[in-house]
């Protein structure tokens, strides 16, 4: 029997044998050692004890106590509901901004990303899915474009992934708006633009506004098949002109190739936006604020992790992250580097 069950008996018949006659603790007793195997003497202290004592749990004081939860839970919200890991990193940067008092922040810098976890458990909701309008593109340039090779190692900043997110809520007649979303996938630096559909000018106007507000030129541009970011203006802005962006593309039906961005359209869009529907042409000039700001946040203050190794020993996949760092930080000794034009 384990400690918790005994704990769990005694409390039960704690009251009822101090209230018992001379026999009747006899005989409760004699259960209690049989039960728990207990020394007789041993036993009567234990069912003796002040009645009070059922309510203070064992162990030793929590920690971290209510007042610490809340405010651990008001960080984490502040970061946009990062992981554990990854907010550890962060602490440091954010609690220069907030006025803790002093106990809290060197709990605060003490804290493990294990511990963070178990704190948070209460509070954080179940993954929603949002619809997928991803249909296959069947113009003649998928045909030219090369599928994009998947074991590339990247060592600089400039090449992209693109992809788009339509915030259409439960239904997808009708117009609403939609999400672009552009990441690097040796920075993990993310720019969003919102468009009103995604017609192929909409999406090409976006993207030529991304690649103005990143710090560093494009060398590759690669998206799944989607006729919206894969298309023949795209094709073409990237090809003709002084320095060629490489243009690739990700196989069919194989979200996995895309990997970074969709995960970027989890954190960056559904994130912030959610999974409502977006039918009002006036709002997209007030996300477009809202991205630019909210890029500078994930970017500037928001560290990122990326797999360097992934590994199989018998049924286990052992994966080994970097250490969580900022975009900004990855991309420091390349923000000088001369602008395409």
């Amino acid at each position: 029997m384990s400690q918790r069950a005994k704990r769990e008996y005694l409390l039960k018949i704690m009251e009822r044998y101090q209230n018992s006659d001379q026999e009747g603790k006899s005989r409760i007793l004699d259960e209690f050692c049989k039960v728990c195997g207990y020394n007789r003497n041993y036993a009567i202290r234990k069912l003796n004890q002040s009645l009070e004592l059922k309510k203070k749990k064992p162990g030793r004081k929590p920690i971290y106590d209510e007042e610490f939860i809340k405010v651990l839970v008001s960080v984490w919200q502040a970061m946009q509901h990062t992981c554990s890991k990854k907010m550890v990193e962060a602490l440091p940067l954010w609690l220069v901004h907030h006025d803790f008092t002093r106990e809290v922040g060197e709990k605060l810098k003490k804290i493990s990303a294990s511990q963070i976890d178990r704190l948070l458990v209460n509070y954080r909701n179940p993954k929603i899915k949002g619809k997928s309008l991803t249909r296959g593109n069947k113009s003649f340039i998928k045909r030219i474009i090369p599928l994009k090779p998947l074991d590339v190692q990247y060592t600089k900043p400039g090449s992209i992934q693109g992809d788009t997110v339509a915030h259409c809520g439960d239904s997808i007649a009708g117009f609403y708006a939609y999400s672009l979303t552009m990441t690097d996938i040796y920075s993990t630096w993310t720019e969003n633009r919102a468009t009103w559909t995604k017609s192929a000018f909409l999406v090409g106007e976006a993207i030529k506004d991304i690649e103005k507000a990143m710090p560093f030129p494009m060398t590759d541009y690669s998206a799944d098949n989607g006729s919206e970011v894969l298309n023949e203006s795209i094709f073409d802005y990237f090809q003709k002109r002084a320095n060629k962006v490489n243009v690739t593309r990700g196989r069919p039906y194989r979200k996995n190739d895309q990997a970074y961005v969709e995960q970027k359209n989890h954190t960056h869009v559904r994130g912030l936006l959610g999974y409502e529907r977006v039918d009002e042409r006036s709002l997209v000039n007030k996300m477009n604020e809202i991205y630019k700001l909210w890029n500078q946040l994930q970017n500037f203050f928001i560290p990122s992790m990326k797999c360097m190794e992934k590994k199989r020993d018998g049924a286990k996949i052992i994966k080994k992250y970097d250490k969580p760092k900022t975009p900004l930080l990855k991309n420091f000794r390349f923000c000088r580097c001369k602008r395409r034009s």
